[in-house]
């Protein structure tokens, strides 16, 4: 194990273990997207990986996935509802129609909305290739991962918490 602090300033030489938040929640993979919702509002978190107790770690799920979901729910209405809609979608704004949108079932999953694909990194690897990950593949997270456990997540807003204060 390296026992060598590494100079803070020198962001070319950070890496994962550096900037990592260590203690990460996740979500079930069988709760409802509304306790999903619920779960987000009261952590005050964006995204949390996916778990399932058969098989551990099986994706990521973030408010980009619940907005997404319902606004398929909403463009994918009932056709009895086809005339209505149109009305409204030419008069309302497409925020304010998520505004107006109730889903009476609430039996859609975490597993129905979540992405299966989960980025993950090295407790070792440097933040630039972190980074550029993020930056290629879009997205807001990557997990630090050893051996199939959850060491800690690294978000968009960690990184650029390193750049606007690189001392601790």
């Amino acid at each position: 194990m390296n026992t060598q602090v590494p100079d803070i300033n020198d962001l070319t030489i950070l890496v994962a273990a550096d900037v990592m938040t260590e203690s990460v929640i996740s979500v079930d993979a069988d709760w409802s997207v509304s306790q999903l919702a619920e779960f987000f509002l009261e952590n005050n978190i964006s995204g949390a990986p996916v778990v399932s107790p058969e098989k551990g770690l099986i994706g990521v799920v973030s408010h980009t996935d619940i907005v997404r979901h319902s606004t398929q729910t909403l463009d994918e209405p009932d056709q009895t509802h086809d005339y209505y809609l149109g009305i409204l979608k030419s008069k309302i704004s497409s925020e304010d129609m998520l505004g107006m949108h109730l889903d009476s079932s609430d039996d859609t999953k975490v597993s129905d909305i979540m992405t299966s694909m989960v980025f993950q990194v090295d407790a070792r690897a440097p933040i630039a290739e972190i980074a550029e990950l993020m930056t290629r593949g879009s997205i807001h997270r990557v997990f630090v991962i050893r051996e199939d456990e959850v060491l800690g997540v690294i978000t968009a807003l960690d990184l650029i918490k390193v750049l606007c204060n690189p001392v601790d």
